[in-house]
């Protein structure tokens, strides 16, 4: 509830106690309400990937509602699967822990592709095989 009490319980355990009380409230404390945040999302961003489809790492909601938003049904937001693009497909009424589902499958089935891949198949079996599940 009080952000400076929770960071000054912080910076006790972590035995940070000589940060003089200007410096935290004047440099260190706002840079963690979610307006400052929201400015600098650059600074949240992973390195190595991008998201996709303008997803922002940083959004503004209430507690509890991002599990009611990914146990809501298609209202025209997102469905049930992914089309052949990657991109959410949008028409089948399904929640949003329906599409991660269906992603944890994907990606379980093409770890097991890559396992088998692997395994040194000539390459025309390869090229049978990628025809069949591509």
């Amino acid at each position: 509830e009080n952000l400076r009490e929770e960071v000054l319980r912080i910076l006790t355990f972590l035995n940070l106690t000589n940060i003089p009380i200007e410096v935290l409230d004047n440099d260190i404390l706002p840079t963690f309400n979610f307006h400052s945040m929201k400015e600098n999302a650059h600074r949240f961003q992973p390195k190595s990937v991008t998201w996709l489809n303008g997803y922002q790492f940083l959004r503004k909601g209430v507690s509890g509602d991002g599990k009611r938003m990914m146990m809501m049904e298609n209202g025209g937001g997102c469905g049930g699967g992914l089309d052949e693009g990657g991109a959410i497909d949008a028409d089948d009424g399904a929640t949003l822990m329906d599409v991660f589902r269906d992603w944890v499958k994907r990606e379980e089935y093409c770890t097991k592709i890559e396992i088998f891949m692997s395994d040194g198949l000539d390459e025309e079996t390869a090229e049978a095989f990628l025809g069949v599940v591509e």
